[in-house]
C-alpha cells in the first residue's frame, strides 16, 4: 500500500478558486498538495477546509490520524490567520472572520450574501432566515475583542506539533500568509502572489516548487 501525504489547512490549502469557488473535491487536485505528494511519490489525502480557523485545523488532523495513522507518511500544515473563529457540526458551520461570517455548509454554491461595512455575510438555503443577524453578531465579536485570540491559535499549533512528535508522524509546517508561526518551512502564499484572492493553478504550482526546494 502507497503511503499518504495529509494535508492540512484553509481555503488556500484546499485549492479554492482552482476549479470552484466552494469547499469542492475538485480543487484538491490543482491545490499545492497535489504536486508535492507527486514529488515525494505519495498518495493524496486533502483535510483542508474554507474558512477553517487554527483550531479547526488541529481538530481535523488529530481525528483523523487517530484512525488513519499507518496510512500517512508525512502531515503538511498550513496554518491560517490567528483571529478566526469557528463552530461545526456534521452539516453546518459558522465560520466568524474579520472580513465575512458563513453560516451553513461550505460545500453548498447554493447561498444567500448581504454585505454591510466591507463586511460580508453568507447562509446557504436552510440557514437564510438567520442572515439579518449575523452583522449583529459580528458587531459582538469587535466590540469584545474576539478576534485577538494569537496567543491561543500559537498554543493549538505548538501542542499539535508536540502531539505529531509523540505519534512519530513526520510533518512539516508553514504559515499561509506569512503570520509568525515558528514554521519548519519557511514559504507563505505572499511569494506568489498578492493574499487579496485565492490562488490560480499556476500560482498553486509555484508555490508547491517553493515548498519542494525547502523539503
Amino acid at each position: 500500500m502507497v503511503k499518504k501525504l495529509l494535508v492540512l489547512g484553509d481555503s488556500f490549502c484546499h485549492g479554492v478558486g482552482t476549479v470552484s469557488a466552494f469547499k469542492d473535491p475538485r480543487n484538491i487536485e490543482f491545490a499545492f498538495g497535489s504536486y508535492v505528494a507527486k514529488h515525494l511519490n505519495l498518495g493524496y489525502e486533502n483535510l483542508a477546509e474554507p474558512g477553517s480557523s487554527v483550531l479547526r485545523t488541529v481538530e481535523n488532523g488529530y481525528h483523523y490520524l487517530h484512525t488513519h495513522k499507518n496510512d500517512i507518511d508525512t502531515v503538511m500544515i498550513g496554518w491560517t490567520m490567528p483571529n478566526r473563529i469557528g463552530i461545526y457540526n456534521n452539516n453546518a458551520m459558522l465560520q466568524i472572520l474579520p472580513s465575512y461570517i458563513l453560516l451553513g455548509n461550505n460545500s453548498d454554491d447554493d447561498v444567500f450574501v448581504e454585505y454591510q461595512n466591507n463586511v460580508k455575510f453568507i447562509t446557504d438555503k436552510n440557514n437564510q432566515r438567520y442572515l439579518k443577524v449575523l452583522p449583529e453578531l459580528h458587531r459582538l465579536i469587535i466590540d469584545n475583542n474576539f478576534f485577538h485570540q494569537a496567543a491561543s491559535s500559537l498554543m493549538y499549533v505548538e501542542l499539535f506539533r508536540t502531539w505529531l512528535v509523540s505519534q512519530k508522524i513526520k510533518y512539516y509546517d508553514f504559515s499561509v500568509f506569512g503570520y509568525n508561526y515558528n514554521t519548519c518551512l519557511s514559504a507563505s502564499f505572499k511569494d506568489v502572489m498578492p493574499l487579496n484572492r485565492h490562488p490560480t493553478i499556476t500560482e498553486q504550482k509555484k508555490f508547491a516548487d517553493i515548498l519542494i526546494e525547502q523539503l
